[in-house]
């Protein structure tokens, strides 16, 4: 009598540990350090954010992003104080929004996901993302510039 699992079964078994497994360092540091962020209770900050891909200059320079009680006032370029184009302000997230897209890469399944951490306030200080290994131009990255939390 054989005891176990079919040769096939096995086989799907472990398809579907590796898959949920595969970013599992990921989703515990990153349940960590949401929790930590949340529990310092910082509505309101500054936060200068560039995003990387191969994108338009509107997308790809360095902004500043005004959140006040949890919602952002105002989205500029760093350098040149100049507003953002309503049509590209919802491509700079928040420090939720960073949270929220690095969240969603995960449940999507991207091909690879590197995360840093902000040492004194656990926010993602870079993401970066490739969707699909040996696609081109398909990459994506966001890096916090600097932070500052307003009284």
């Amino acid at each position: 009598m054989r005891h176990g699992l079919p040769g096939p079964m096995m086989l799907l078994l472990l398809i579907m540990l590796g898959s949920c497994s595969r970013f599992s360092g990921l989703n515990t540091d990153l349940s960590k350090n949401k929790k930590l962020w949340q529990d310092a209770a910082i509505s309101s900050y500054t936060l200068e954010l560039q995003r990387l891909c191969f994108c338009p200059e509107e997308i790809t320079n360095p902004v500043r992003l005004i959140v006040k009680n949890n919602a952002i006032s105002s989205v500029t370029y760093r350098d040149s104080g100049a507003l953002v184009a309503d049509k590209y302000k919802q491509l700079f997230p928040d420090i939720e929004g960073l949270f929220a897209f690095l969240e969603k890469t995960i449940a999507n399944n991207a091909d690879k996901i590197d995360v840093s951490w902000n040492e004194s306030y656990n926010f993602p200080q870079t993401i970066s993302v490739d969707f699909v290994t040996n696609a081109a131009d398909d990459e994506l990255s966001f890096k916090v510039l600097a932070f500052t939390p307003s009284p």
